[in-house]
Formats: C-alpha cells, structure tokens, sequence
C-alpha cells in the first residue's frame, strides 16, 4: 500500500501546476511511502517522524492532513476508499482534473506491480534444483 500510495502522490504532484506547491514530486513519493510506517514500527508516526529529516509539510501533512500537502494525502485516501465526492472536491482545490484520477491510480498499480514482481522473484539458477541422480 505504501509503494501505491508514494507512486500515486508522486505522479499527482506533477499535475499540481502552482510553483507555490509546498513539496515536489520526491517528497511526495516519501509522504506515501511513510504513510504507512506506523504500521509496520511499533510506535506513533509523529515519534517516527521526529527521527526523520523530511519538510515539515510532509510531516504535517502526514500527522495531520494540514496544509497544500495535506490535501493530497487526503485525496490519495478518499480515493482508496472510493469517496467520489471527496476525491472530486479535493482533486479540484489542488488543480487536477477529476477525469484523470482514475487512469493515474490505474497505471500505478500497474508500475506498483511490476516493481513488487521485480522484488519479490524468486531468482534460481537452472541447476539448483537438480538432486546430482539422474
């Protein structure tokens, strides 16, 4: 979920067309990405961030959903949940045209697939299964 989250944020980003967007592109790419961290550590995502040298907007965003940044991690999060209505309002307060959503998330999961295939193939040589008795 985070590596979909963090593709999604990512290729968001680069359709947000105001130079007074508070992250770019490789910031939102670690917004998703530690957006699920306090799921995989046992402790709080602010105790997290506090460790973790990002722009406060990022962990704003994060913590709080505050700011520019904070309305694309809400709208990353209405779509995950098939909010329609949210995702339009908030799509529309950043700039992106509603229509795309769909076909971004789409190729995200197909990049995000790719990616965790590469990852997670089990890589064996041709004679590793071979037992030596023929």
């Amino acid at each position: 979920m985070s590596f979909l989250r963090a593709k999604f944020a990512q290729d968001l980003t680069g359709l947000i067309n105001r130079r007074d967007f508070p992250i770019n592109k490789a910031e939102a790419y670690m917004m998703g990405m530690f957006s699920g961290l306090e799921y995989m550590v046992d402790a709080t995502l602010e105790e997290l961030l506090e460790e973790i040298p990002i722009k406060d907007e990022v962990k704003k965003a994060l913590t709080s959903h505050e700011g520019e940044a904070g309305k694309l991690m809400l709208l990353i999060l209405a779509y995950e949940k098939a909010d329609w209505k949210e995702s339009k309002k908030l799509a529309g307060e950043l700039g992106i045209a509603s229509n795309t959503l769909a076909q971004i998330y789409m190729d995200c999961i197909q990049d995000v697939n790719t990616i965790w295939e590469a990852l997670t193939t089990d890589f064996r040589r041709k004679d590793d299964g071979a037992t030596g008795r023929e």
